[in-house]
């Protein structure tokens, strides 16, 4: 398998004479002319998907460990808040727990945050809950959310079902944006959705290229380096009279077992354009501290059976209505039932 850089190369070079002796080679604004044509661009982003979709492949499960970082900057004051995440990934499948946000400045005790994301609204008293965390699980048919909360000095659980298409809305609720959820590109760059005739490819000095796309009013350029097929590091959004972007995205890799993975991912976007207000913007990085990939993991894992919930605990069903509301569930202990009045 060849580098994308070096099949980009090849894309405008094929058919061309050698250089004769001391002739200087092509530079590299002459390889940008010759690839710039949309038959040749709609070849590079056609091994753009290949080598996007390989990366996709080598990673068939995983164990992770890490944390999601939150930060609003308005006014030159800001506020980070953190989560302590944990994944179980086997392809469909997934488990994804989150403890509640904490300032960063906190130590960490999950049951003195003071905010959570996700699970469902379901407990009587939900002001003096004290949440405890939120998992997420997905077993390639079922979605499912598990709420953890405290109250009046006792541990209870809640949890929701929703259809399969509802994964990216649930998993963003959760407070974890990306599904699948150790794809951590997928929101942000889809080379599928490229479009031929408005992209343009830069060869970068020292390995990879940069693939700009315009759009109206902005342009998206991604930056792919070449230690491996898809070796995406960064992507900006400016706008097209403006050299400062609106928005951008880092990736830092990694490789475990036979498998590439984002060990670091980092998103930054400007909230307003108020001169008045210049530093408004928003952060989201995720890090993982520890990731094995391609482990054993057992079914179990990404099942409802698998959390150990007490017997009694109540699910809603928003597969189903029942008088224009969820189905109301419980869970036995073995299986769910519905809810007895």
């Amino acid at each position: 398998m060849y580098h994308l850089r070096t099949s980009l190369l090849l894309v405008g070079l094929v058919g061309l004479p050698a250089p004769a002796d001391g002739q200087n080679v092509e530079q590299p604004s002459r390889v940008q002319e010759l690839i710039d044509p949309p038959a040749a661009m709609a070849a590079t982003i056609g091994k753009l998907i290949v080598a996007r979709r390989a990366v996709s492949e080598q990673l068939k499960s995983a164990r992770a460990t890490g944390t999601l970082l939150r930060q609003v900057e308005r006014n030159l004051q800001s506020r980070t808040v953190v989560q302590d995440v944990e994944i179980y990934f086997r392809e469909p499948m997934y488990r994804i727990h989150l403890s509640p946000q904490r300032e960063a400045d906190e130590q960490i005790d999950p049951a003195l945050a003071a905010e959570s994301h996700g699970g469902p609204a379901h407990a009587p008293n939900a002001e003096s809950r004290e949440p405890l965390g939120v998992t997420v699980l997905f077993d390639g048919k079922l979605l499912t959310t598990i709420s953890a909360f405290q109250a009046s000095g006792q541990v209870h659980f809640e949890g929701a079902l929703y259809f399969e298409f509802k994964q990216q809305t649930v998993l963003r609720n959760a407070g974890y944006p990306f599904a699948p959820p150790l794809h951590l590109w997928n929101p942000v760059f889809d080379p599928e959705k490229l479009d031929p005739k408005r992209c343009e490819v830069r060869p970068l000095g020292s390995g990879g290229m940069v693939v700009s796309e315009s759009h109206r009013g902005y342009v998206s350029r991604h930056f792919l380096f070449d230690d491996f097929d898809f070796d995406l590091r960064r992507i900006t959004w400016s706008n097209t009279e403006a050299n400062q972007p609106f928005r951008e995205a880092h990736f830092s890799w990694n490789r475990d077992n036979g498998a590439y993975y984002v060990q670091r991912y980092a998103t930054k976007e400007r909230l307003s354009d108020n001169q008045q207000a210049p530093h408004s913007v928003r952060r989201l990085e995720v890090e993982f501290s520890h990731f094995e990939a391609n482990v054993p993991l057992v079914s179990s894992l990404f099942t409802i059976g698998g959390v150990e919930l007490p017997p009694g605990t109540p699910f809603l069903d928003h597969r189903e209505n029942v008088n224009g509301k969820p189905k109301e569930l419980t869970w036995n202990g073995q299986a769910l039932v519905v809810s007895q009045e």
